[in-house]
């Protein structure tokens, strides 16, 4: 199977993330609006699993963005200094080092490289909440279709 770039994974994420959040929200409200007045514990439990996993989610999509956003600084500050670093063991490194440098950010590999990064954050950070909604949309999915067979 060819790898997806990360932008065409981010858009199917996110494409997924859109389709099943509101069928969660959908679902839960249900369950709650059947509970009514008097929720029995497992709807106690839902509730307060729901929050839970919001935090959780929260937190995870925080430290992924944070691990990536090092990761780019990384990546950025090798960039930088690659070039001066060769210069003291290549001579001719010099002048391709000043020819790179004036090209600065316009450059195409360089836009790419950053657009790639950025994509890499986004889908850290989108994956914690694509992971929990889908999960859930399948489990609360499941357990509706239980719930109408036993009626």
């Amino acid at each position: 199977m060819p790898r997806r770039s990360s932008r065409s994974a981010l858009s199917v994420k996110m494409a997924e993330l859109s389709l099943a959040a509101p069928q969660v929200i959908a679902l839960r409200f249900a369950r709650a609006l059947a509970a009514g007045a008097t929720p029995s514990a497992s709807d106690w439990r839902e509730y307060s699993r729901m929050w839970i996993e919001k935090v959780e989610a929260s937190n995870e999509s925080a430290i992924a963005g944070a691990l990536q956003m090092a990761e780019m600084n990384r990546q950025w500050m090798m960039s930088l200094m690659r070039p001066w670093w060769g210069m003291w063991l290549d001579p001719a490194a010099l002048m391709r080092t000043w020819t790179n440098a004036s090209r600065g950010l316009g450059s195409a590999s360089t836009r790419k490289r950053i657009e790639h990064s950025l994509s890499q954050l986004a889908l850290a950070s989108v994956t914690p909440y694509h992971r929990r909604a889908t999960r859930n949309q399948r489990r609360l999915s499941r357990r509706a279709l239980r719930t109408r067979r036993l009626t």
